[in-house]
C-alpha cells in the first residue's frame, strides 16, 4: 500500500511538472519571438539625396552575412525579425564607396540607421574639397572668369600714390 502511495505521488508530480516544462519553454520561446526587433535605416549619397537599388547587408560579431535587403526608391531599408545583438551593417552600389554602420539591437529595438555613401571619383581627387592649385588660376570651359594679364604699356603718367589732378 505504501508502494502504490508513493507511485501515484510520483505519477502526480510528473503530471503536474511535465505542462510546467512545456509552457515554460513556450514562454521562453515567445519571449525570443516577441524580443526580436527590425533593423531600419536610409541609404543616402555626400548630399543626402537617397539612393535607390543599393545592396544592404546585415553582418553578425563573427563578420557573416545574415541578411540582406535592396535600398527602395526612398532610399529605404529593412531587416525584420533581428535577434538582440551587436551588427554591422553595410551598404554599396557601382560607382560608390561601401558605408559601413554599428548597429546594437536590444529587446526595445535599435535606432534608425543613415548610411551616406560617398562617391568613389571624389575619393581618387584627394575627398570633397578642390586641391589647392600653384600659380595662376587656369579658366575652365565654360568659367566665366577671365584671366588678366597686366604689362606695362610704357609712360602712362600715372604716379601709384597719387591721386589724378593732385599734382
Amino acid at each position: 500500500m505504501r508502494r502504490l502511495h508513493i507511485l501515484v505521488s510520483g505519477l502526480a508530480s510528473l503530471l503536474f511538472l511535465v505542462p510546467l516544462a512545456a509552457s515554460a519553454r513556450a514562454a521562453k520561446a515567445l519571449s525570443e519571438t516577441t524580443a526580436r526587433q527590425a533593423i531600419t535605416g536610409t541609404v543616402t549619397d555626400a548630399l543626402g539625396r537617397p539612393v535607390q537599388g543599393a545592396t544592404v547587408e546585415l553582418q553578425n560579431s563573427a563578420g557573416k552575412t545574415v541578411a540582406k535587403a535592396q535600398s527602395d526608391a526612398a532610399g529605404r531599408f529593412t531587416f525584420p525579425g533581428i535577434a538582440p545583438g551587436v551588427y554591422a551593417v553595410t551598404a554599396s552600389k557601382e560607382t560608390f564607396k561601401i558605408a559601413t554602420a554599428i548597429v546594437s539591437v536590444s529587446a526595445k529595438g535599435s535606432k534608425p540607421l543613415t548610411l551616406a555613401l560617398q562617391s568613389e571619383a571624389a575619393h581618387q581627387h584627394g575627398g570633397g574639397g578642390a586641391a589647392p592649385q600653384q600659380g595662376p588660376q587656369r579658366a575652365v570651359a565654360g568659367d566665366r572668369r577671365q584671366r588678366l594679364s597686366f604689362q606695362p604699356a610704357g609712360d602712362t603718367g600715372f604716379t601709384p600714390g597719387l591721386e589724378h589732378g593732385s599734382e
